[in-house]
């Protein structure tokens, strides 16, 4: 998927790692050096252009993140064209990665299980990532990049109802709502297909449906069900 490819290293190059740590603990510009411009290392008592030393930000340089990732986005406007399917999974993936990142941090501040809170913390990750590219396709597509009111999704009343709960009837319940949370996802992955989803968005729609599985979830509860016996 050469254009989801393309929007995300947009994506990347903006407000998350642009700069990163050497083995030394010196700074360097990794775009910099992806896209073969100019590279600068930053010494032990240099630094490099405009960026302050040590912990020191400037005002410009903290307000200017999320003006720089407005103006990519306006910069990818047209870019593609999505159909009436498309923009309403890829609307459809934002409130769901969304949602995602509700529950798994329910998850992740609830249960005692390592595995479990380990699997949070990355989808967690994996969620927020999704959402920016997602953002950025709808931006090259000239659409807007909030999805409104989105049908489908597990119902917030079950995701409050994690909250009431503790020990092992929390993580059990936890994986139920992470059962529902991940047949959603391939039920809006049908929906796109039959209404007519377009190029590399049908394309994911169709990974959706392939990749569908939960597995995890039930191996998961009969080994600690298993447990508690």
């Amino acid at each position: 998927m050469a254009l989801l490819l393309a929007l995300a290293l947009t994506a990347c190059s903006g407000d998350d790692g642009e700069q990163e740590g050497d083995a030394d603990g010196n700074e360097v510009d990794s775009v910099a050096s992806e896209t073969g411009e100019e590279q600068t290392d930053v010494g032990d008592d240099e630094v490099s252009g405009d960026e302050a030393s040590g912990d020191e930000v400037s005002g410009g340089e903290a307000s200017g993140d999320g003006e720089a990732s407005d103006n990519r986005m306006d910069e990818l406007e047209g870019a593609v064209e999505l159909s009436e399917a498309d923009v309403e999974f890829l609307h459809f993936l934002l409130a769901y990665d969304a949602q995602l990142v509700e529950i798994m941090e329910i998850v992740r501040d609830r249960s005692d299980r390592d595995e479990l809170v380990e699997f949070a913390e990355e989808e967690i990750d994996f969620a927020e990532q999704g959402q920016q590219l997602t953002r950025f396709t709808l931006a090259a597509g000239g659409v807007e990049t909030e999805p409104g009111e989105v049908d489908g999704l597990v119902d917030a009343a079950k995701i409050a109802e994690l909250e009431t709960l503790s020990g092992l009837e929390f993580d059990l319940a936890a994986l139920d709502v992470l059962r529902a949370h991940a047949d959603a996802e391939r039920d809006a992955a049908e929906r796109a297909l039959e209404n007519g989803a377009t190029g590399e968005i049908a394309g994911m729609a169709e990974d959706s449906i392939e990749f569908h599985d939960t597995s995890l979830y039930d191996l998961w509860e009969d080994m600690w069900t298993e447990e508690s016996n």
